[in-house]
């Protein structure tokens, strides 16, 4: 590697995470196009004038498009790129004169319609077991593009400054509770004021622990499929979020997404809840050392201690929260030149903000 080709690649990467955010501030657009030209410019140091491209040339232009139409989320062209692939991919039965797009279009509504009534049976909690497998397993080998793009376009009308989650299929309808989750609860329902008890209390005024709750097989937040960390068929990188605690944020891992209905709780029926195991961060970390890294907040880049997880047991924070207050999805990596290794993450928000960990 060359000297300062960590440097400018950072400087590229802020200003891409910027530039595709659903939502970017005035003074964020200014920095992204400084950001842009300064990694042009180092660009062309590193690797020599005779290497750019056109596009790097049009890649400027980008700042002043949000500018003029406001986010990439309203005016980029992945959304109808993936339908005329979809479109293409059709069976036109060899029409031609005008019958050729009528003929895509009866077949783009047959499958978005078919799709959406088999997604609409693994969804039905009053079918059986064997329905939602086979359902799945129709779903999982089916082409998914045309429900998908429409269901991607309805959500482009949505307001897409706010994080947007919806809880993924039921995989169990009334799983018994393990006594880590059960204490987490009795710590969650109880931390304003005594609402429940468990069975070897007795505590006037609550109600009994309920033991059992419905459990998810996945959820998808901000479009992103989150699956927990005991359901991860590889690493489980998809089970890795960040949320906020006042003004500090904590990365931890999704190990289960439930619903518990319990009895004289309001809302707790309707109250998608994830139990999360919070990472730790690291005394040791080389982050601190330089000031390469403090320039890129917007990176949200942060270390911990490798395969280290706080007490579950302790205060210092909740097991169990609620799903709508996580905030986004982090990446992570392992940083294995130090003694010991660390991991490493960035924070996968479509507004780009930034707070420290804690």
């Amino acid at each position: 590697m060359q000297p300062d080709e960590d440097l400018n690649f950072l400087r590229f990467a802020t200003a891409l995470k910027i530039m595709v955010g659903s939502a970017i501030w005035m003074d964020k657009v200014t920095r992204a196009k400084t950001l842009l030209e300064e990694y042009l410019l180092g660009y062309s140091n590193l690797y020599g004038a005779n290497e750019m491209k056109p596009n790097h040339h049009w890649a400027v232009h980008i700042p002043d498009q949000i500018l003029d139409y406001g986010p990439v989320y309203t005016f980029w062209a992945f959304l109808s790129e993936r339908l005329n692939k979809f479109l293409k991919n059709l069976n036109s039965n060899n029409w031609t004169g005008g019958r050729l797009e009528v003929s895509m279009m009866r077949e783009f509504h047959q499958s978005s319609g078919v799709e959406g009534v088999m997604k609409s049976i693994a969804e039905d909690n009053s079918r059986s077991g064997l329905e939602h497998d086979f359902i799945r397993t129709l779903l999982s080998t089916g082409n998914s593009h045309a429900l998908g793009t429409i269901q991607d376009a309805a959500q482009g009308s949505k307001q897409l400054f706010n994080v947007w989650c919806q809880p993924g299929s039921i995989f169990k309808k009334a799983e018994p509770l393990n006594d880590v989750v059960r204490f987490a609860l009795h710590q969650y329902y109880n931390q304003d004021r005594p609402q429940v008890h468990l069975r070897r209390e007795e505590v006037p005024g609550t109600q009994l622990l309920r033991g059992y709750g419905e459990i998810y097989n996945y959820m998808l937040l901000d479009v992103r499929r989150i699956i927990p960390i005991t359901a991860a068929r590889t690493s489980g990188g998809s089970s890795i979020i960040q949320a906020r605690f006042g003004n500090e944020a904590q990365a931890g891992e999704i190990h289960s997404i439930f619903v518990h209905r319990q009895p004289g709780v309001v809302n707790s029926a309707s109250t998608l809840l994830a139990l999360i195991g919070w990472m730790k961060n690291s005394p040791y970390t080389p982050l601190y050392k330089t000031t390469l890294w403090d320039a890129f907040p917007e990176l949200g880049i942060n270390t911990w201690e490798f395969n280290t997880f706080l007490d579950p047991h302790s205060a210092e924070l909740p097991m169990i929260i609620r799903v709508e207050d996580i905030h986004c999805q982090v990446a992570r990596g392992v940083i294995t030149h130090t003694t010991p290794k660390l991991w490493i993450t960035t924070t996968m928000d479509r507004v780009s903000t930034h707070i420290p960990c804690h």
